[in-house]
């Protein structure tokens, strides 16, 4: 209620404004396919969809038709104007016969409901009792006035609505924008290729075919020389720990051998199945992940013990929103950290992939802050000849995705399988290319966050203001004043004394079904 009103209003009680009629407790057994619908308060929030149907007979008070004003006053309070099929009203719905402006009534609860929520009691649901929502007050215009209010209240609103409409569908398309210009990215279509550019200049330049090339050999080296050096470094603990000396010669022999020995053992990364896939830009080739990644693996399949503090513990929950929230995650402790693979400690270049349940969102790891993640989100190492944070848009492109899923497995959390993971294929520009595109895609980004702050920022700028006009239309600053309009205390007093010739219906009494 507003503190202060117009001469010509008064203060008044809902309860003294209208009939209210709770609606009716259908049981479970008596839901039927057929019938009527049954309107609950979640068919009136939209927060359910199924609908229930009854096929009997109910007291008029019951029945709801297009045009009836609802008030919900349980879970959810709020008031709202049926537009839809004869219905049967639920319990916790109120059928209101308005004895003022129908509209003028329904926009007050609404306005009341603030107030409402303040006054509200209940463990779980929150609802208001019959005398607390009669004894709300309200300010009451005169009814001439009411009608002003009203058609002023629409007016405004409708052109308010019309421009959230508007802006939702700048939102929609901002979407698609989004992913128009990463389409056009994984597609070649977005900036001039090396090809082309190279031609313009007449220059030479690697294509991706190359590039691959250069990758595998590189990875294959690095692989050979790793294990090499392992086998070396326990030859060495051995002969140390016989009492055998150990030089440079010794060294170098080992080194030799092992590496002749594990270069037989390396496995090559599975070559990309092109079978049905789109022929790529010039210059382009398809790559499986496990080709350019020089590591793909995950978090650690042992539960790990838990710690008030040391090492963050990322959850799915943690990344879904495409980055990494660090605060308020679960811990581990650092000697657990410590003894993890390398592999599975996160570091800035890496790009972590959610595998189990909200599969399919890459986070691009900038951040030099030690962390590790759970077994449902994949870790994977890009290899240095390429652009790890392109690589991050590349992973979250429709066609990557429609892998993912493909690849996924399980019925209540589905699973890709890092194995399924490595084989995904994508395709690879060349190394310039992937530079220049990611420039572009950087900038679409930037544009669109900026676009859609300033739809949030309208989008909230219109909440207020809604919440304004509803303000003023109820401190009596909406419309001007009449003084030729009947004072608003007589149209209550004349209410008042109908309802009392006519006998207000008791409180706590509902008729049955015969």
């Amino acid at each position: 209620m507003r503190n202060c009103i117009p001469s010509n209003w008064t203060i008044a009680r809902l309860g003294d404004l209208g009939q209210y009629y709770n609606g009716r407790a259908f049981k479970e057994s008596e839901w039927k396919s057929t019938g009527r619908p049954i309107i609950r308060i979640q068919n009136l929030t939209g927060s359910g969809s199924e609908i229930h149907y009854y096929d009997g007979d109910v007291d008029a008070r019951n029945e709801a038709h297009a045009g009836d004003l609802l008030v919900s006053w349980a879970a959810t309070l709020g008031a709202y104007i049926w537009d839809g099929p004869p219905a049967v009203i639920n319990q916790h719905i109120f059928k209101v016969e308005s004895l003022i402006n129908k509209r003028f009534h329904f926009y007050s609860i609404q306005d009341a409901l603030d107030d409402l929520y303040r006054r509200s009691h209940g463990t779980g649901m929150v609802h208001v009792t019959r005398g607390v929502f009669d004894e709300t007050k309200i300010g009451l215009p005169p009814l001439s006035e009411q009608e002003r209010i009203v058609e002023a209240i629409e007016s405004y609103l409708t052109r308010l609505d019309n421009a959230v409409a508007l802006l939702e569908r700048v939102e929609e398309n901002l979407k698609r924008y989004r992913v128009s210009v990463l389409k056009a990215a994984v597609e070649g279509r977005l900036v001039p290729t090396e090809a082309e550019l190279a031609r313009r200049e007449g220059r030479t330049y690697e294509p991706a075919s190359d590039l691959l090339k250069r990758i595998l050999a590189e990875r294959k080296t690095r692989w050979i020389e790793d294990a090499a050096e392992k086998a070396r470094a326990k030859a060495e603990e051995r002969a140390h720990k016989n009492g055998q000396p150990w030089t440079v010669k010794d060294n170098a022999a080992v080194l030799d051998k092992e590496r002749a020995k594990v270069a037989k053992q390396y496995k090559e990364p599975a070559a990309p199945d092109t079978t049905d896939l789109p022929k790529l830009p010039e210059g382009w080739c398809w790559a499986t992940l496990e080709s350019i990644f020089a590591s793909i693996t995950d978090g650690d399949h042992v539960a790990p013990p838990q710690s008030p503090e040391g090492i963050p513990f990322l959850v799915i929950g943690d990344v879904r929103d495409g980055t990494i929230h660090l605060l308020g995650t679960r811990h581990v402790p650092r000697e657990y950290y410590v003894q993890l693979d390398p592999a599975r400690k996160p570091t800035v270049g890496d790009i972590l992939y959610t595998v189990t349940g909200s599969f399919g969102i890459p986070v691009f790891v900038d951040s030099d802050v030690e962390f590790c993640v759970q077994r449902h989100i994949a870790i994977l190492r890009p290899a240095p000849e390429v652009n790890a944070r392109f690589l991050t848009k590349l992973l979250r492109s429709q066609p990557v995705f429609l892998q993912a899923s493909d690849a996924a497995t399980g019925t209540a959390q589905k699973t890709v399988g890092l194995q399924k993971l490595r084989v995904i294929t994508v395709p690879l520009p060349p190394e310039p290319e992937q530079n220049r595109l990611l420039g572009e895609l950087e900038r679409a980004e930037s544009l669109a966050l900026s676009v859609g702050a300033a739809i949030l920022r309208a989008t909230s700028r219109a909440v207020r203001l809604r919440q304004s006009i509803l303000k003023w239309a109820f401190e009596g600053k909406l419309v001007k004043q009449d003084p030729s309009d009947e004072p608003a205390s007589v149209l209550l007093e004349r209410i008042k004394a109908e309802r009392a010739l006519n006998g207000a219906p008791r409180r706590g009494r509902r008729r049955r079904d015969g």
